[in-house]
């Protein structure tokens, strides 16, 4: 079952290329883009002991364990153990310092994504919530699917106007 992650992906770019990655079967988006591939890992169990410990992000990440979007622009923190470089486990992610000072604005987020290691993003309820660690800001983006969309989107304009300036 797909999570809202591979929803909005599909919606967007249409189905996805299977392919292995860090030896995990992987949803590929735009695999031929480098600036705007995003990659799903494959194969999360929503087991009694997964619920218990990672349940709040069920809705989330559906099937997968995690991984880069838009050409690792944002990182989706993994599941379970699941370990690839580049990309935070979700326990690393949650102790990271700038997390950790998010945290102690508002416990009950569940923080699931970084960009840059500036911007962290996290669930609360069916909300969207971003801590910018440079300004010590944590704010309400709004809800869930709209914003996770827009997000994608913002990003994707980011390297399309980095593309161009290189140019």
């Amino acid at each position: 079952m797909a999570g809202l992650l591979g929803a909005i992906l599909t919606r967007r770019y249409g189905e996805p290329e299977l392919a292995v990655r860090h030896n995990l079967r992987t949803r590929v988006w735009n695999s031929r883009s480098e600036t705007d591939s995003s990659e799903l890992y494959l194969g999360m169990k929503w087991v009694h002991r997964n619920l218990q410990k990672y349940g709040a992000y069920r809705t989330m990440y559906g099937d997968a364990f995690g991984g880069p979007l838009i050409g690792g622009a944002l990182k989706v923190a993994t599941l379970a153990g699941v370990r690839v470089y580049g990309t935070y486990q979700i326990e690393e992610l949650q102790d990271h310092v700038n997390v950790r000072s998010a945290l102690q604005m508002d416990p009950e987020l569940r923080f699931f994504m970084d960009a840059a290691n500036v911007w962290y993003y996290a669930v609360k309820g069916d909300e969207l919530y971003c801590f910018d660690s440079e300004l010590e800001e944590l704010y309400e983006r709004g809800p869930l699917e709209k914003e996770v969309t827009r997000l994608l989107a913002e990003w994707e304009e980011a390297g399309a106007s980095q593309s161009l300036e290189k140019a």
